[in-house]
C-alpha cells in the first residue's frame, strides 16, 4: 500500500493490538425553590461526553488493519425543570418541562476509500482491510427533544383519580452515508501489488441533492385516566387507560416511477394511528404481622421505535443516493490524491451511478403501528421471621404490533435453491462481484 498507492505507514495502520482511549465527561447541577406553601419548583440539568474508540474488526475470515479505527463522540444535555402544585388542598398537580440534545458522531481515523484484499492460505480464505471504515466514512446522528407533561390528581372518597397528558416532540437530523468515498476490492495480494482492482463501489449523491443528512420531526401527544380504588384495607386496585398518537411531520421526497412501479407512494409515513394502551393491577395484602402480598397486573404498553429505521425513508427514496459498481475492467485507479474530497464518480468506460447505478428505495405502510407490547405479571411476597422477605414472580410479554421488513422487489416466483447456502431460495440469477 505504501509502495504502490502511496499511503504513508501511518495510513495504512497495523495489525497489531489496539488500545482504546474512552475519555468521560459528567457534570450535574440541580436547584430546588421553594415558592410559597403550595408550590415547589425543581431545576436540574444533566451533560455528559465520552468519545469511545472502536477497534477495527477481526474475525478468522475478516482482519482489520488499525487505519479501520472509528472514534464515537457522544455529548448529551439535559435540562429539566419540575413544578409541584397543590390546589384548594384537595387537588394536586407536577408540571414537568424537558428539553435536551443529542449529538453523535462517528468518524473514521482515516479518510481514504476502504481497500478489502482477499487472501487465500492453508487456513482457510480471509480479507484484509485497510481504510476508512465502509459504514463510517459519513455517519452522524442529532437529535433535539421536548417533552412536556402534566399529572392532576385527586381523591374521591377510597378513589384516587390521575388525569394526565403528555406531548413529546423530536426533531432529527440523520446522515447515514455508507461508502461515499469508495471501497476498492482486489482478489489476491498479487493484484494489489500489481494494482489488478477486482471491483470498485462508491456511493454517489444525485446532483440536485445538496444534503445527504435525514431531517425529519416526529411529535406525539399523550392522554391517560388512571382510578386507583382502596376496596378495603386488603384490597387495592388500578384501572387505567392511555392513548398516544404518533405524528410525522413531514413528508419524504417522492419518487413517481416507484409509485408507478410497484403502486406505492414514497412519501407516506405511519402517522396519526391512535395507540390503544388499557392497564389493570391490583395488589392484596393479608394484614397479618407476618404477612402475605399477592400483586399483579396486565396491560398494553407501547415505546418509540429507533427512530433511524424511520429516516430510512427520508433518504432512500431513489433520488438521493446512488450505488455505483465498476467491475475489474472499467474500475478506476486507486489515487490517493482524490481523497477525501474526490473519490471517483465514474468507471473508465464512462459509466455513471445515474446511468447504471442501483437505487436503494424504503419505504412504510402508512397503517403501521408504532411497536406495542401486552404485558403480565403476578407475584406473591412472604415476610419470614426475622424480617426476611420471600419473592416469587411470573413476568410473560407478548409483542402485539412489531415492524415486519418485507423486500417488495423480489419476483413473485421462485427459480430454485442454492445448495451452496443451505438450500437458500433463489428469485434470480446472483451476479459475481455483487455484494
Amino acid at each position: 500500500l505504501g509502495d504502490t498507492y502511496g499511503l504513508t505507514p501511518d495510513e495504512v495502520g497495523t495489525s497489531a493490538t489496539v488500545t482504546l482511549d474512552n475519555p468521560r465527561t459528567n457534570l450535574f447541577a440541580r436547584v430546588d425553590f421553594k415558592l410559597g406553601d403550595n408550590h415547589r419548583l425543581v431545576i436540574r440539568d444533566n451533560y455528559a461526553k465520552n468519545r469511545a474508540d472502536r477497534p477495527p474488526f477481526r474475525a478468522s475470515f475478516f482482519y482489520g488493519y488499525t487505519s479501520q479505527n472509528q472514534d464515537f463522540t457522544n455529548t448529551t444535555n439535559t435540562l429539566v425543570a419540575q413544578l409541584f402544585s397543590t390546589f384548594g388542598g384537595v387537588w394536586n398537580n407536577e408540571l414537568l418541562a424537558n428539553y435536551g440534545i443529542v449529538r453523535d458522531l462517528r468518524d473514521p481515523v482515516t479518510n481514504y476509500a476502504q481497500i478489502a484484499v482477499d487472501v487465500d492460505s492453508d487456513f482457510g480464505s480471509n480479507t484484509l482491510v485497510a481504510g476508512a471504515e465502509e459504514f463510517s466514512q459519513a455517519n452522524s446522528l442529532d437529535q433535539d427533544f421536548f417533552q412536556l407533561t402534566d399529572n392532576l390528581s385527586r381523591s374521591f372518597g377510597s378513589h384516587r383519580m390521575t388525569f394526565g397528558a403528555n406531548l413529546e416532540d423530536f426533531k432529527f437530523n440523520n446522515l447515514f452515508f455508507p461508502a461515499s468515498i469508495g471501497i476498492y476490492e482486489f482478489d489476491s495480494l498479487d493484484d494489489l501489488e500489481n494494482g489488478v482492482i477486482g471491483a470498485y463501489e462508491v456511493n454517489t449523491l444525485n446532483p440536485a441533492i445538496t444534503d445527504p443528512a435525514a431531517k425529519f420531526s416526529v411529535w406525539q401527544p399523550g392522554f391517560y385516566l388512571q382510578d386507583e380504588w382502596a376496596i378495603n384495607q386488603n384490597w387495592n386496585l388500578q384501572v387505567g387507560l392511555r392513548a398516544d398518537i404518533p405524528i410525522m411531520a413531514d413528508k419524504p421526497p417522492a419518487n413517481p416511477l416507484f409509485e408507478q412501479e410497484f403502486g406505492v407512494s414514497t412519501t407516506e409515513t405511519p402517522s396519526g394511528n391512535i395507540q390503544w394502551q388499557p392497564r389493570v393491577g391490583f395488589n392484596w395484602q393479608s394484614g397479618a404481622e407476618q404477612m402475605t402480598q399477592v400483586r399483579g397486573g396486565a396491560g398494553i404498553f407501547s415505546g418509540r421505535p429507533p427512530y433511524v429505521w424511520l429516516s430510512n425513508i427520508y433518504t432512500n427514496t431513489g433520488g438521493q443516493q446512488v450505488k455505483l459498481f465498476c467491475d475489474t475492467d472499467n474500475a478506476p485507479a486507486f489515487n490517493r490524491n482524490n481523497y477525501p474530497g474526490s473519490p471517483p464518480q465514474q468507471c473508465t468506460d464512462g459509466t455513471t451511478a445515474a446511468a447504471a447505478g442501483t437505487p436503494v428505495v424504503n419505504i412504510f405502510d402508512p397503517n403501521a403501528s408504532f411497536p406495542m407490547e401486552g404485558k403480565l405479571n403476578l407475584a406473591v411476597d412472604q415476610v419470614l421471621p426475622a424480617g426476611f422477605v420471600v419473592t416469587g414472580e411470573v413476568l410473560y410479554t407478548k409483542a402485539v404490533k412489531q415492524f415486519f421488513f418485507e423486500e417488495v422487489n423480489i419476483p413473485s416466483e421462485q427459480i430454485g435453491t442454492d445448495p451452496t447456502q443451505g438450500d437458500r431460495p433463489l428469485f434470480g440469477t446472483p451476479t459475481a462481484g455483487l455484494r
